[in-house]
Order: structure tokens, then C-alpha cells, then sequence
């Protein structure tokens, strides 16, 4: 664009100047007219083809320029010249195949310079590199397949071991039951406590294969996440609870609750559990009194990185019997237990079931506790969910030129 010979020299000295910058910017910056032809280009948009138009971009067709996706450039034009003055900024998401053979992945923010008449002359792209950004993504689909994988193949490992073992065990039980009935009363007191002894282990065997199941179906059984009142959750688990709270004298103070987008029947079943080890491990002559409490926790909080609203610390706080808290990360672990089993039955699935409830639903679960004095369980549930998980570290030669597919070309406007 002709500058007027009148321009004070310090004016042209400023629009050198920015052009300079524009020009030296890393990242690549292009302007095209109605035609399609370029009629600026800076120079990393130059480098970025500089294997195939070596002479440089300028004057090049920008609908051309890449054969290989001209449907989608064209596609990208038209919407452009489409724009009318007071239109959203457009912004195009477009991968590129670079010089050096890589593939690229760049954020065009597209504005536009208008005639009289209100049609678009020029259109400027300004763009940002947003390769990691998109690898990140591939990573993540990568990573969710081979976790739905691995849950696949733990569900069908639970569900054939449970096959497997409740067949002898049903075996047992029968055989069992025979023998007790064709001896009757003439079996001694020691061959009597035998017989008990193995219908008690025959009964914890299958605890064991329920609770197994029950783990492994959190995640390959679970439902979409609804946006549900978690008061009335806790209103049904206590309902189902009610006559274990009127044989223990329990008393449930339960606070203001949110509404959260879970999976209501897994969120049931983790405050059942929890309500349930509430009663279940209270002190001997003392009513159990169990408090619920939520509090809303923004996310700048405690420096997370997702993009959150933020989060809501769920508490479940008893005067039971408590536990050192040097055990606090054991009790999540499967089939641990701090207790016999002649003092408290359960199989010592019950936390880690929760614990993998809450991580499913992009949160986690903690314990505070004092012997003899309580515990308290906070359960962190975010506000909104992220599509993605979150990405660990990943070979680079786990990706391939999937992942940066010319289909996958996105056009929208700009908040």
C-alpha cells in the first residue's frame, strides 16, 4: 500500500517500524483480496512454505497454496468473505504440512478491511501455533482407548474369576449343607466349630467376588454425568439406611448440598459407603453422629491446572472410633483393613470403591481422623467436567500423522 508523499517522515518512520515487527513476528501472518491472492505475507509464513514456493508466498493464490486441503481454504475464504461490518472475529483452527515435512497445527484469527458498500478487500490472518496443544489432545484420546482397554480386560478378569470361584464355592456350600443335614446333631462340638468355620469362610470368599465386581464395574458400568441435586442422593441413601441408623440411635445432620454433574447411582453407592463405615465403626455406648457439609472451592484456590469453575468439598465427619493417620492412604487401597475381622465384617473394598467413584468423576477422596475421636472423609467433586483426561508423559513415537489430519480442519467465530 503507496504511502502519500505528504506522510511526515516521522509517520513513515512508525509504519516502517511496525511492518518490521510484523514481519519479524515467529509467528506466521498473511493479508489476501477478494481473489484469493496474497498481498502480504511476513516472513515465517514465507518459511513455513518455503519448500515449495521458494521465491517466496507473495502473489501466490491462498486457495491454492496447499492442494492437498484447497476445499477447506476455499471453504475458509468464503466464510470470510461473507463478513459484514460488526461481525464476530473468525477464527480458523488448520493443520500444515511445514518445509521440513512436520505437521502443524496454527489458530488463524481472521479480521477484515471493508469498501463503502460493506464487502470485505482485504482479509488479515494473524495466526498461533497450536501443535502441542492439538498433540495433547491425540495423547489423551490415546491414553483414554488404552484405559478403556485396561478396564475392559479388568471386567472381564473379574467377571470369569467370579465364575470360576463361585462355582466350587456354591459346591462347598451344597456339600455342606448335605452333610450337615445327614449328621445332624451327632457332629462333636469340635467338628461343629469346624463346620461353622467353613460356611464363615465360604461367605467372606463370596464378599470378596461381589466387592471385586462392584470395583471393577465403577468404570466400565457407569453412567453419563447428570446434572443432579446431591441432597437428594443423600436423602435416598439414608432412606435405604434406616433401619441400621435406628438399631445404632445414628444422627445425620446433613447442610446445604449442590447440584453436580455425576453419575447418580455411583455417587449413591460412595455416600452409602460412607454413611454405612460412619455406623458401622462408632464407639461403644456412644450415639453415632454423623455431619454432612459442602463448601464451594475455586479453583485458583489450590493451583489446579484444568480450566474449572471450580470445585465442592463434600464432608462426611463422624464421632466414631477413628484410626492413626499414618494409615490414611492405606484405607483406600483394596482389601486393607485396620481392623479383624471378629471386631467389624466387610472385605475392605468399600473405600477403594470410593476412591475410584470420585477419581472416575475428575475428583478425589481424603480422610482425616483421630483415634477415638471421629473421622472425616472429603469428597472433592468439580463443577464441570473436561472432556479429556489428563495427559501424562507420552512417547513421542506413539503418534502419527492421525493426529494432525487435514479433516479435522475446525472454522468458528470468536467469543
Amino acid at each position: 500500500m503507496a504511502e502519500h508523499e505528504d506522510t511526515p517522515k516521522y509517520d513513515r518512520e512508525a509504519l516502517d517500524f511496525v511492518k518490521f515487527v510484523l514481519h519479524e513476528q515467529t509467528s506466521p501472518i498473511m493479508a489476501y483480496r477478494r481473489d484469493g491472492e496474497l498481498v502480504y505475507v511476513n516472513k515465517a509464513y514465507d518459511e513455513l512454505f518455503a519448500d515449495r514456493y521458494p521465491d517466496g508466498c507473495l502473489g501466490h493464490n491462498v486457495v491454492s497454496l496447499e492442494p492437498e486441503k484447497s476445499e477447506l481454504l476455499q471453504e475458509m475464504v468464503d466464510i470470510n468473505l461473507a463478513q459484514k461490518p460488526g461481525d464476530p472475529i473468525i477464527v480458523v483452527e488448520s493443520p500444515t504440512v511445514d518445509a521440513v515435512g512436520d505437521n502443524r497445527w496454527f489458530e488463524w484469527r481472521c479480521m477484515h478491511s471493508f469498501d463503502d458498500d460493506g464487502n470485505v478487500q482485504i482479509v488479515v490472518a494473524v495466526s498461533r501455533d497450536i501443535t502441542q496443544q492439538r498433540l495433547a489432545e491425540f495423547r489423551s484420546t490415546r491414553v483414554a482407548e488404552r484405559l478403556q482397554e485396561s478396564n475392559r480386560d479388568l471386567l472381564e478378569f473379574a467377571q470369569v474369576a467370579s465364575h470360576d470361584l463361585q462355582e466350587p464355592l456354591r459346591k462347598v456350600t451344597a456339600f455342606s449343607s448335605r452333610l450337615q443335614d445327614n449328621v445332624g446333631d451327632n457332629l462333636d462340638e469340635k467338628s461343629e466349630d469346624y463346620m461353622r468355620r467353613m460356611n464363615g469362610a465360604v461367605s467372606r470368599m463370596q464378599s470378596l467376588i461381589d466387592d471385586l465386581l462392584t470395583f471393577a464395574r465403577v468404570t466400565t458400568r457407569g453412567t453419563a454425568m447428570l446434572s443432579t441435586p446431591i441432597r437428594r442422593i443423600i436423602d435416598d441413601v439414608v432412606s435405604d439406611l434406616e433401619i441400621a441408623i435406628e438399631e445404632a440411635g445414628a444422627v445425620i445432620n446433613i447442610g446445604r448440598m449442590p447440584t453436580l454433574p455425576v453419575d447418580e447411582s455411583q455417587i449413591g453407592q460412595l455416600f452409602q459407603n460412607l454413611i454405612g463405615n460412619a455406623i458401622k465403626f462408632r464407639r461403644d455406648g456412644v450415639s453415632p453422629e454423623i455431619t454432612i457439609h459442602a463448601m464451594h472451592v475455586k479453583a485458583t484456590s489450590f493451583g489446579g491446572d484444568e480450566p474449572r469453575k471450580g470445585w465442592y468439598d463434600i464432608t462426611v465427619t463422624d464421632n466414631g472410633i477413628g484410626f492413626d493417620e499414618k494409615y490414611a492412604a492405606k484405607i483406600f487401597a483394596p482389601f486393607q483393613r485396620l481392623h479383624g475381622r471378629s471386631e467389624y465384617d466387610g472385605t475392605g473394598v468399600g473405600l477403594s470403591v470410593c476412591r475410584r467413584i470420585a477419581e472416575r468423576h475428575q475428583g478425589s477422596i481424603s480422610a482425616t481422623s483421630e483415634v477415638g475421636a471421629g473421622t472425616t472423609f472429603t469428597v472433592r467433586l468439580p463443577t464441570s467436567h473436561l472432556d479429556t483426561i489428563p495427559v501424562g508423559a507420552e512417547p513421542s513415537d506413539a503418534l502419527d500423522e492421525a493426529a494432525l489430519d487435514v479433516e479435522h480442519t475446525t472454522i468458528s467465530h470468536a467469543a
